[in-house]
């Protein structure tokens, strides 16, 4: 299960004061919908499948992890890296890749997923109507709730 895990952690931002308080982050984290306190210091964030589920451990040494299921990477990314570059900000903390042993940035993450996204979106084709079936105004788009004001 290890190699089937994507993480990323949380570290000191250099030149910054790094204030990952444990009660505060909780606190904020449970304000989120969809993450719940397993353990002290840990949490998990959407629903569990065959894959598992994110995980969120405050470690020592102040360092926040998050433990992905690779195969969510994508599907769920943005609100993933939405997740983690949130909490990064509130503890004025850097977005560590131990994959590619380097820091991430957020605007370059995130148009990197934008741009996957739109190239799967350019290669699906969309079923032709039904002729039979009255056409409806599609639903109005939703606002992802990393969004919402």
């Amino acid at each position: 299960m290890e190699s089937s895990l994507y993480r990323l952690r949380i570290r000191p931002h250099p030149g910054a004061d790094f204030d990952p308080d444990p009660e505060r982050l909780r606190a904020r984290l449970l304000r989120i919908p969809g993450v719940s306190q397993t353990a002290d210091g840990r949490f998990e964030f959407g629903d569990r499948d065959e894959h598992g589920v994110t995980e969120i451990e405050c470690l020592s040494g102040g360092e926040i992890e998050f433990r992905v299921p690779r195969p969510w990477v994508m599907p769920r990314g943005p609100q993933i890296f939405a997740l983690v570059f949130m909490t990064a900000e509130w503890c004025s903390g850097e977005v560590y890749d131990p994959q590619i042993d380097d820091t991430l940035r957020k605007d370059v993450v995130l148009q990197g997923l934008v741009a996957v996204r739109q190239a799967q979106r350019e290669g699906e084709t969309p079923a032709p109507p039904d002729p039979d079936t009255p056409s409806e105004a599609p639903p109005a788009p939703r606002r992802p709730w990393w969004k919402r004001g």
